[in-house]
């Protein structure tokens, strides 16, 4: 909802603080997980010593913020795949390479994860665009 959303962004600094003092760095995922697959060890990795108690003093926990955080990136990650250009399609289409392939089938699997967002997160997510930058460089 807005509603989590705003509070997502409320809390940022308070969470990005927890992960820098926790020295927190992203787990890469494993292979062939899938798009959704991927950020499971990516968020649930950003459960690190100090932050459920940073996020207290922000009036939120982590249950609700790793909720949260799964719906934002989600929605993000449909909001990319909604703006592929069709002649962004067609150039990859038009190379016939190994890695090309590969990215076609990430992407293919990508906009099929896409599809089962809901709308309103993706709006939600889209009218909050600015405030969420922060959220794309936390721990750094």
């Amino acid at each position: 909802t807005d509603a989590d959303v705003a509070q997502l962004i409320k809390a940022l600094p308070t969470f990005n603080a927890a992960l820098k003092a926790a020295k927190w760095s992203p787990i890469p995922p494993k292979e062939n997980l899938g798009p959704v697959g991927s950020l499971v060890p990516y968020i649930d990795g950003m459960n690190v010593p100090g932050v459920d108690e940073s996020l207290k003093t922000a009036g939120t926990d982590w249950g609700t913020m790793r909720s949260t955080l799964y719906k934002v990136f989600a929605a993000h990650a449909a909001v990319v795949v909604g703006s592929v250009t069709p002649q962004m399609i067609e150039q990859l289409n038009k190379d016939t390479s190994q890695f090309s392939e590969r990215r076609r089938e990430s992407f293919q699997a990508m906009k099929g994860a896409c599809a089962k967002i809901p709308p309103g997160n993706v709006e939600i997510v889209k009218n909050h665009a600015q405030e969420l930058q922060a959220l794309y460089s936390i721990g750094r």
